[in-house]
């Protein structure tokens, strides 16, 4: 499951997810699948590189701008 949870409907989606990643790293397969699996099922799940990356997605996510 990604780092962050945010269980708050929001626009369209059900809840925001986050998978917090610091390069050279990338998400494993697993983790791919995941996210793809929350995005099919009316979420909004993501990869982020860095915390203000993070903080962003956040608050356009609160906003309804995604």
């Amino acid at each position: 499951m990604p780092d962050i949870c945010v269980p708050v409907a929001c626009g369209k989606y059900h809840a925001l997810y986050i998978e917090m990643k610091i390069k050279p790293n990338k998400p494993s397969p697993e983790q791919l699948e995941i996210i793809k699996i929350l995005n099919a099922n009316g979420n909004y799940a993501c990869i982020c590189w860095s915390g203000d990356e993070a903080v962003k997605v956040l608050q356009n996510y609160i906003a309804g701008n995604l």
